[in-house]
């Protein structure tokens, strides 16, 4: 993928996270694809502790065409 590209959409902030939500895009092949994530940041005393990623998988695999039937 080395069109890849993560667009930010928004960021919220808490006590004790930081969510980050994206739209990730690029090409693998001939396929263009483009698909949502959110980061979530966990906080513990003023610096990350932890990092979590979301990332609509099935929305991608669908649109660079993987059949996602038969991986299941």
């Amino acid at each position: 993928m080395p069109d890849l590209h993560f667009e930010r959409k928004r960021v919220l902030f808490g006590a004790s996270h930081i969510v980050s939500e994206f739209e990730m895009r690029g090409t693998v092949g001939d396929s263009a694809f483009s698909c949502d994530g959110v980061d979530v940041f966990t906080l513990r005393d003023g610096l990350i502790a932890r990092k979590d990623n979301y990332v609509d998988w099935l929305t991608y695999a669908r649109q660079v065409g993987l059949d996602v039937a038969a991986a299941a």
